[in-house]
């Protein structure tokens, strides 16, 4: 599985999907086999960076590893559920003793780094590696696990399984838990039900980014051969533990920071030694893989504020490529959001004829002028022509003057006019703006759209 960091926004939706379909037997109350945690921070169990476990530089199993108390797991919290279930909907559900702080698995760990504004964090998925050389397994006393040969996922058998603990202590990324009612290790089983039926595991299927690839190495045409092994944009967790993880993770790419003027740098915002005590040295190359592969280095190059205090704000976002925002004086939002749209597909240089600029006015007026001189045509005429062909201009590049995509027989501006509204302003933001590109007609696309 490759995760691409890129896009996780920290819903938790992945952890839900797990939770509701792996882990609602007695005793798996705490268990998080997938959990989304912010990074910097303690992560979930709080601090399992620092438990230990995995393999030397030898390659030898490292027996000295710490096993995680059951309330740094996340012990569950004893809520009054007795006396909600047998006296009547009247009464809440709620905490039978106030819990103290500090007391839950993972009470502070969304947190951040850095000095405002230069502060950062984002979000990272984690469940079990499957590693190719798994601790868990090599620690195993009585060989309760084993890695199923046609898909390389690690399990844990239930019936041989005697809750030695090993596993728990063995394992460097604390993914195996301990089951204090059954007195069984348990843990991610890669969903292999589903992945028998030709279903993604529940993780992946349910992610509302689509941030989780799945797939095998080995494939040389799916993605997880190209993201790892080709492109070389996708690192293990923590590759020093020495347990070869078949889970990788896009590094993230975020906005690089500002410096002493308020204006972008080109220092990144994820301080990069950070990201290499995550994934390793090669994250740098995998950068510039990043980098490469999208053709132009993330970074912000236009920043705007929009305030709607007295109207409404419309918003419409074209895939990953063009983002409009629009101020509409009254409160149709779904006007505001038409008008968006619009934007989007027919790209105005601004509202109205009143805030085009003299020069440019005077430049296309000059390039009309040469041509119909060149007409032959008298000068009454060429006047004329003059005439319609700036007004033809104004409406082509005015927002008012445009015919709106969804009614040519109207143009925009007696669209508003007719709804007692009145476009304040609007910001049209596409990737690659000022930058040589391929030509693409947004207004074919963005109808697509609006017919699905």
């Amino acid at each position: 599985m490759v995760i691409d960091l890129n896009k996780c926004i920290g819903c938790q939706t992945c952890t839900t999907a797990c939770k509701s379909l792996w882990t609602d037997e007695p005793g798996q109350e705490y268990m998080l086999w997938n959990n989304v945690e912010t990074k910097p921070g303690p992560g979930y169990p709080r601090y399992w960076e620092d438990d230990g476990g995995g393999f030397d530089d030898q390659g030898n199993l490292n027996r000295d590893g710490l096993m995680p108390t059951k309330q740094d797991h996340g012990e569950e919290v004893p809520l009054n559920h007795d006396e909600v279930y047998f006296k009547g909907v009247e009464v809440r559900l709620q905490q039978e003793t106030p819990m103290e702080k500090g007391k839950g698995s993972n009470w502070d760990e969304d947190t951040s780094s850095g000095d405002y504004p230069n502060n950062y964090h984002f979000y990272l998925p984690r469940m079990c590696n499957h590693c190719t050389k798994p601790s868990c397994l090599e620690a195993c006393p009585v060989r309760a696990i084993y890695k199923r040969e046609e898909d390389g996922v690690v399990l844990i058998d239930q019936d041989k399984c005697q809750g030695i603990r090993e596993c728990n202590k063995a394992c460097p990324y604390d993914k195996i838990y301990f089951n204090y009612v059954t007195g069984k290790s348990q843990k991610c089983i890669f969903c292999f039900p589903r992945l028998e039926e030709g279903v993604a595991p529940a993780c992946a299927r349910q992610c509302p980014g689509r941030l989780r690839f799945v797939g095998f190495l080995e494939d040389e045409d799916g993605p997880i051969n190209e993201l790892v092994y080709q492109w070389k944009v996708a690192l293990p967790l923590h590759p020093e533990y020495g347990t070869d993880p078949n889970v990788f993770y896009v590094p993230p790419m975020l906005p690089p920071n500002f410096d002493e003027n308020g204006e972008f740098s080109d220092e990144p915002r994820v301080p990069i030694e950070y990201l290499r005590s995550l994934f390793g040295e090669t994250v740098d190359e995998a950068r510039e893989g990043i980098i490469a592969k999208i053709g132009e280095n993330v970074s912000v190059r236009r920043l705007q504020n929009v305030s709607a205090e007295n109207g409404v704000l419309g918003a419409y976002k074209h895939g990953d490529r063009i983002a409009v925002l629009v101020v509409l004086s009254g409160k149709d939002a779904n006007l505001a959001k038409d008008i968006a749209m619009h934007i989007a597909a027919s790209k105005p240089e601004c509202v109205s004829e009143e805030q085009l600029s003299n020069e440019l006015l005077e430049r296309e007026k000059a390039i009309f002028i040469e041509q119909a001189k060149e007409s032959g045509k008298p000068d009454n005429i060429i006047e004329k022509m003059i005439v319609g062909r700036m007004k033809k201009f104004v409406n082509e590049v005015t927002l008012y003057g445009q015919a709106f995509i969804k009614d040519p027989e109207t143009s925009v501006g007696e669209l508003v006019k007719s709804k007692n509204a009145e476009v304040v302003s609007f910001v049209r933001f596409e990737v690659g703006e000022g930058m040589e590109k391929k030509e693409d007609n947004f207004v074919e696309e963005v109808m697509a759209h609006t017919q699905n």
